[in-house]
């Protein structure tokens, strides 16, 4: 459904406000390897002395990044021979795709509410879903604003954090 006309077009949008996703596991549960690593590359460097067996602290927002490309899936690399292709992923935590006339992406933004810490070993699962999507008229032509939301949990069911992100497409 891809369309240039606003009115079908706001119709189709807020229809998928609301739309979810069903709860998804990380590949991998976290591991004080790629926890190290991340640590490195955002230069966090707290360590528990109190936290048996490893005194690896995992950073709050690392849940975040554990939703990796899994084996068999296609490379987003080979996506680049299309010449409409910018490069960008409109893949938002798993929901599905926006079928929209615009084509660029932009950040608009990260908002992170934290509950919880996640352990070495623990397990990660993510649930995400729309919470807004707005049509807006720019300089440039229609933009539209898409809010959405992932939430994190360990394996116990305990929420670790919510990250509510914008994009922008036009």
């Amino acid at each position: 459904m891809t369309t240039t006309d606003d009115g079908e077009l706001l119709d189709y949008l807020q229809r998928m406000i609301g739309v979810r996703t069903p709860r998804m596991t990380a590949l991998h549960p976290v591991e004080s390897s790629e926890v190290r690593r991340f640590r490195q590359a955002t230069l966090f460097e707290m360590l528990d002395p109190e936290s048996e067996p490893d005194p690896v602290v995992v950073p709050l927002a690392f849940p975040v990044h554990m939703f990796r490309r899994p084996l068999n899936a296609p490379d987003p690399l080979a996506l680049m021979t299309d010449p409409d292709c910018d490069g960008m992923d409109r893949d938002f935590n798993g929901l599905p795709a926006l079928k929209v006339p615009m084509k660029r992406l932009l950040n608009g933004g990260y908002r992170y509410r934290f509950s919880k810490r996640a352990r070495i070993g623990d397990t990660v699962s993510r649930e995400a879903r729309y919470v807004d999507i707005r049509l807006k008229q720019g300089r440039s032509g229609p933009m539209v604003f898409v809010e959405y939301e992932g939430v994190y949990f360990n394996g116990e069911g305990e929420t670790l954090l919510s990250s509510t992100n914008t994009m922008i497409l036009r």
